[in-house]
């Protein structure tokens, strides 16, 4: 389902349904955030449903929706396409807009190559037409090869319109990717490599990348780094000109004992004005079932700081109230609060999940204790 939370005069929140799926032809099983446009619309992607003829691993290959308010305080969904495996299945993340009004997304299967949805995936567009017709083109397709595989993430544009992504298959090491999509004076979009991950460096980012104002790109990991196959990183890409690209780790997980320091990265980073970095772990903390982290930078060096330890001990009521293992990632508000989802825990001590408020005081109080 689509939700909305409003706050109330009584400092408490109101949720809102604004639309419910049936996995038929309107998609089901949203896993990635919305956009607005700026008549107040909202557009989506859903992993499953549209053609129910389509897929195997799933029931349908998934839609690109929009969601329109109505007179009535209703929102009407409007199915923009529907994938059918060769121009790409089950989208997985976010959308983007262009200036012109074009969406751009990606797919975690279809397309071409022997990967496990049917095909690696590609980066695909869509053009809105009249009559409320949208036309999509397919701008790369994955094979799983040196090229990368199967993206989860959402994309990231640059000035020049260029478009920046991951994939967590395919590279050198069959690690993952960090990839950029340029479009040529012919009008045809070609990608280059920026860095293959090799394990120690990194493995398997499933999340997308952060520009920073200064052109260097960052971004985490799933796996790689410390302990065993790897409990993720956080990463660098700095241009250095002649379409050259560095990579830095600039923090692994788990580097602090019992993993306190967060681990297994799902979601990206989030910038303040300052240029610190803020994301979560889904697994590790002080408890183990995750934390929501600082990264900042000090004479050279990243320094972690953990704000947040999510505390799970099902089902010893009241311990996993504030939630469990966040898979996403968070956002900021203009008095500088974050605000975030967690997988687990909630009133139920089971697996629906929480939305959550970091505030700096709540921040200062736990560091206190």
């Amino acid at each position: 389902m689509v939700f909305r939370l409003t706050p109330t005069k009584q400092g408490k929140w109101k949720e809102s349904i604004l639309y419910s799926f049936t996995g038929g032809k309107d998609g089901g099983s949203p896993q990635a955030g919305l956009i607005f446009d700026a008549d107040g619309n909202l557009y989506g992607t859903a992993f499953e449903g549209g053609d129910i003829n389509c897929g195997f691993w799933t029931p349908g290959c998934g839609v690109v929706f929009e969601l329109t308010p109505t007179s009535r305080g209703e929102w009407k969904e409007s199915v923009l396409h529907t994938f059918e495996g060769a121009d790409g299945k089950n989208p997985a993340a976010g959308l983007i807009f262009d200036s012109a009004g074009s969406i751009y997304g990606t797919t975690v299967g279809g397309g071409s190559g022997n990967c496990f949805y049917g095909g690696c995936g590609g980066v695909f567009k869509l053009t809105p037409r009249r009559c409320g017709k949208w036309k999509e083109t397919v701008l790369f397709k994955f094979t799983g090869g040196n090229d990368g595989g199967q993206p989860s993430a959402s994309l990231t544009p640059d000035a020049k319109g260029n478009l920046y992504g991951t994939t967590g298959e395919g590279g050198e090491s069959n690690a993952g990717v960090v990839f950029e999509l340029a479009r040529s004076c012919q009008g045809n979009w070609k990608e280059k490599v920026l860095h293959s991950f090799s394990g120690t460096d990194g493995a398997v980012p499933f999340a997308g990348v952060m520009l920073a104002p200064s052109g260097r790109l960052y971004g985490t990991t799933l796996f790689g780094g410390n302990c065993g196959s790897g409990c993720g990183v956080a990463f660098e890409l700095r241009p250095e000109g002649r379409g050259k690209w560095t990579e830095t780790t600039i923090y692994k997980f788990c580097s602090a004992y019992d993993c306190a320091d967060g681990g297994t990265l799902y979601a990206g980073l989030t910038p303040d004005a300052e240029g610190n970095l803020y994301g979560a772990a889904f697994l590790g903390g002080a408890y183990g079932y995750g934390a929501i982290f600082e990264l900042t930078l000090g004479g050279g060096k990243w320094t972690e700081t953990v704000l947040k330890s999510f505390p799970f001990d099902y089902p010893f009521y009241p311990f996993c109230q504030d939630g469990a293992s966040p898979a996403a990632g968070v956002i900021f508000d203009g008095a500088g609060n974050l605000y975030g989802t967690t997988f687990a825990g909630g009133y139920s001590c089971g697996d629906a999940g929480v939305a959550f408020e970091l505030t700096p005081q709540s921040i200062a109080a736990a560091s206190s204790d």
